[in-house]
């Protein structure tokens, strides 16, 4: 005997006809892998209308992986109080939004995203772990009113948005050795030695720096004892640096100094999320 799971996408605003919390996809799911080639994948297909909204929610998940900075492209499919529920976590208003989406897409690379009874996402986080998640939005008038998402989670493996949203965890030597997290702003502390030794890496990879440039501020004495070495192994691992100098002292902290900060950042015009500054 074989069990299977119907996973169906509900629409909760109907167009044509369609009876409120009526079924527009419905997948039969077989709980034993060897009873696949007994079922059809798809029994009834997804409404026009629903592929054409899904197909634009998938396109922008494609165009944040390619460019991280297009995510609030894809927040503004959803309504300005859209809600995305993912376990036990729930992110109510664009802003909300906004943060898991980037956790979801910027934070981890994205293998796949196709549409099945809703949308299928596959991705590998940080630590290199393959992440496979269903994502079922309701739409109202064209915009996302609500997305729940759920995920397949290995056996020992914490969710993605668990990991994601938690509070403080230690990630260990593969990653960040202490996070936190408090819902909207995240710290991450990594320990190395070395940082800038020739052809040391680790830094670039950790800001994720996509550029051939590296901007850094530095105080003035620092950059005396050490602008050598850093332009040195800026050199040794194929990129310039683009500084900006200040004095540190307690009585430099004014205005004056406020606003130079400003202007140089201005001059330097760094990308804003390719070019994190150091």
């Amino acid at each position: 005997r074989t069990t299977f799971v119907l996973v169906g996408l509900l629409r909760a605003h109907p167009v044509d006809g369609w009876a409120a919390g009526s079924l527009t996809g419905l997948k039969a799911q077989p709980t034993v892998p060897a009873a696949a080639p007994l079922i059809m994948s798809l029994v009834s297909d997804l409404h026009e209308e629903t592929v054409t909204q899904l197909s634009r929610v998938v396109d922008g998940m494609h165009r944040v992986a390619e460019d991280k900075r297009r995510v609030d492209e894809l927040v503004l499919l959803f309504e300005y109080g859209g809600i995305v529920e993912c376990g036990e976590h729930r992110f109510a208003g664009q802003g909300a939004v906004k943060r898991f989406l980037t956790a979801l897409l910027c934070n981890a690379e994205v293998r796949t995203a196709q549409i099945d009874a809703g949308i299928e996402l596959g991705l590998v986080d940080a630590q290199g772990g393959a992440r496979e998640l269903q994502l079922f939005p309701i739409f109202r008038d064209g915009l996302i009113e609500r997305m729940v998402v759920n995920e397949q989670s290995s056996v020992g493996q914490a969710s993605f948005a668990d990991s994601f949203f938690g509070t403080s965890v230690q990630l260990g030597s593969s990653g960040p050795r202490w996070e936190t997290f408090d819902g909207r702003v995240r710290q991450r502390i990594w320990r190395h030695t070395g940082l800038f030794d020739a052809g040391d890496r680790f830094l670039l990879d950790t800001m994720d720096i996509t550029t051939d440039r590296l901007i850094i501020l530095v105080d003035t004495r620092v950059w005396q004892l050490y602008g050598e070495k850093l332009t040195a192994w800026a050199a040794s691992v194929g990129t310039c640096l683009d500084t900006i100098i200040a004095p540190g002292n307690e009585d430099q902290k004014s205005l004056e100094t406020f606003t130079f900060l400003l202007d140089e950042l201005k001059r330097v015009d760094p990308l804003r999320r390719s070019e994190p500054v150091l």
